[in-house]
């Protein structure tokens, strides 16, 4: 039993050390776009690369962002359906607190991380309302289409410990950067 509280003890300290290794700046500019964009986004870079990734959406009108997530809030809104599920991730009610008296010209929408980056952004821009998997849906959000996005990404390769490394690194990122989309 000593054993495994020395191997506890190890991995608490390393833990600790991954903890303060990320921050916001950290991540890499992928791309700016737009849903109604006629410009395909080329993702080829990120295919089967694994990693963190963040959406971010611009605040276009400069407003403070308890003015504008009130305009937010009714764009990002799933049209009702007869769909037992959505498939898609709420607003963060708690992680809202966070910007009310700020003026911020990016919002951080969505952190995620995937062993494919690729695939799983395709999925939340294109994936339908309705279907798995789980994900943003953004181009179903047709009140968003002319919304400025940004995508930014941290990779994460060539790592033994991918999953548990990863899970580490998004929560600790989630609450630094407070998204103010998913869990």
């Amino acid at each position: 039993m000593d054993r495994l509280i020395k191997i506890d003890n190890d991995f608490t300290l390393q833990i600790e050390k991954l903890e303060k290794q990320f921050e916001a700046k950290d991540f890499i500019e992928f791309t700016e776009f737009r849903l109604s964009g006629k410009k395909e986004i080329n993702f080829d870079k990120l295919n089967k690369t694994k990693g963190i990734y963040l959406f971010e959406i611009k605040n276009s009108k400069s407003l403070f962002f308890q003015d504008w997530i009130i305009e937010f809030k009714n764009n990002f809104k799933i049209p009702k359906h007869n769909y037992s599920q959505n498939w898609a991730p709420n607003i963060s009610k708690s992680r809202l607190k966070t910007y009310s008296n700020e003026k911020l010209n990016w919002i951080p929408l969505y952190l995620g991380k995937s062993e494919n980056m690729k695939k799983r952004i395709n999925e939340h821009i294109d994936s339908n309302i309705g279907k798995a998997p789980s994900a943003l849906k953004l181009k179903q959000r047709y009140n968003l289409s002319e919304e400025l996005f940004r995508l930014k990404y941290i990779k994460l390769c060539n790592l033994n410990n991918y999953t548990t490394i990863s899970s580490i690194v998004e929560k600790q990122l989630q609450n630094k950067i407070k998204p103010i989309v998913g869990r």
